[in-house]
């Protein structure tokens, strides 16, 4: 069975770096939001992950 939410993350995360960047320089004309959003984007993808990623 496949999980709905594994295959949205998996469309998703590729995008974000093209998104954000898009979004932060062309729209708002600043590198420091592109920079920022794209970080805040991988950390949305990796928290919900965060419990089956094995940590020592």
């Amino acid at each position: 069975m496949v999980d709905g939410t594994i295959t949205v993350k998996k469309m998703v995360s590729p995008c974000i770096p093209y998104l954000t960047v898009g979004v932060g320089l062309l729209l708002f004309h600043n590198a420091w939001i592109a920079i920022f959003s794209y970080h805040a984007g991988m950390l949305l993808m990796l928290f919900p992950a965060k419990s089956r990623i094995p940590f020592r």
